[in-house]
């Protein structure tokens, strides 16, 4: 079986790195797709991202015996059927193969939306999006996947998650030193059943005061939950307190950003290299209160600082380190821990090949800790695989 597992390892770096060396920065060319109403004006594009490669972690982590996966791909579809309108849609698909993967494979899709730009052409530059779409909480939710951020690994808390409802963003000020808005209100819960009061909603107001550097500020409520989970994760925490009868979620978090943009979110893949500042840095601190009634008040607060250094312009170095903590001693399974804890620290350093400016080849390893449970999980886990877009 291991024999099997390496060979197939192989065969999927190969065919990455095929992809990559058959791609440079000035000959890639999306995929063209001719639409059915293409002589009315219509518009269709694709692209995707596809993460591939081996995970293993010790004994109580998630791959004990190490397995070759696909933790990450996805394929969207944007649908422009006139200049003040885009539709779109985006797939997911999770494989996994070996005698001990953690998830069988799947398939869903992630957001299915339609913005008007413009307001019609009655607000240039502000945009209204209707449908299911990504909360915009925090910077990084924007790059947490193995293929877009500086690491394979995300921070502990990684809030996000994907909600119902309106989405109201554009500018605020414009030049050299923009400041844009984000005001969101959105269905609240896991199910399509709006929450019991007001709806959820979200501010974000971001920032760049001088060249290189992004600020921004997030600001969510969730409403009342009743006795449902809600949508908007932290530390992949989602559901009600143990013995509540109902619930209610605050979070706000600040960020700061090196050389990421003008918007913050600008991803390791497709980015080459600045020579002028061959770093980026970020951080961001955020807490949370879980007001529930019948059980004891969850709050905590979290943060990361992380950093990527170009050492040529084929290879950098990153690191990022993270924690969470509960307070007043409440307990939750925070992250991937298989016990309920109340601390959790992550320490992860990783390597990078640029092949080109879509494939790179990335190489982890991820130290973790928690304090506050009952049991102290080992959970270090190493990950080398191809992360490549399309």
């Amino acid at each position: 079986m291991k024999t099997r597992s390496m060979v197939c390892v192989c065969v999927a770096l190969l065919f990455a790195m095929t992809i990559g060396y058959a791609q440079t920065p000035a000959t890639v060319v999306l995929p063209s797709v001719q639409a059915a109403n293409a002589n009315l004006g219509a518009v269709i594009k694709i692209d995707g991202r596809i993460f591939t490669g081996i995970i293993g972690s010790q004994l109580q982590g998630a791959y004990p015996h190490t397995s070759l996966v696909i933790p990450d791909a996805k394929l969207r579809f944007t649908y422009m059927p006139s200049k003040d309108i885009t539709v779109v849609s985006r797939l997911k698909f999770s494989a996994a193969s070996g005698a001990n993967a953690a998830t069988p494979s799947s398939m869903g899709f992630d957001y299915l939306y339609a913005d008007l730009n413009n307001w019609a052409g009655l607000i240039p530059g502000h945009t209204l999006r209707i449908g299911r779409m990504k909360i915009d909480f925090g910077e990084e939710t924007w790059t947490d996947n193995q293929v877009e951020s500086n690491l394979v690994s995300n921070s502990v808390a990684v809030p996000n998650g994907y909600d119902e409802g309106l989405n109201f963003r554009g500018p605020i000020r414009k030049g050299d030193h923009p400041i844009n808005y984000s005001l969101s209100l959105l269905n609240g819960t896991k199910d399509l059943s709006p929450a019991a009061g007001a709806p959820a909603s979200v501010v974000k107001i971001g920032a760049s005061p001088i060249k290189h550097l992004y600020l921004s500020g997030s600001y969510l409520n969730t409403g009342q939950l009743g006795v449902n989970n809600t949508d908007f994760g932290v530390a992949g925490i989602t559901a009600i307190p143990s013995g509540a009868t109902s619930w209610q979620r605050h979070a706000w978090e600040a960020d700061a950003r090196w050389n990421f943009g003008p918007s913050g979110q600008q991803a390791n893949i497709p980015t080459a290299p600045t020579a002028a500042v061959p770093f980026v840095l970020a951080a961001a601190f955020g807490q949370l209160a879980d007001d529930s009634t019948g059980a004891a008040k969850r709050d905590g607060n979290y943060w990361y600082a992380e950093g990527l250094y170009n050492i040529t312009k084929k290879i950098y170095a990153s690191a990022r380190y993270s924690e969470l903590n509960l307070l007043s001693g409440v307990t939750a399974k925070i992250a991937d821990s298989p016990v309920a804890v109340s601390k959790y620290q992550r320490t992860s350093l990783s390597l990078g090949y640029r092949i080109s400016a879509l494939t790179a080849i990335k190489a982890e390893y991820s130290i973790n800790k928690t304090d506050g449970g009952a049991t102290t999980p080992k959970l270090n886990q190493f990950v080398l695989g191809v992360a490549t877009k399309f």
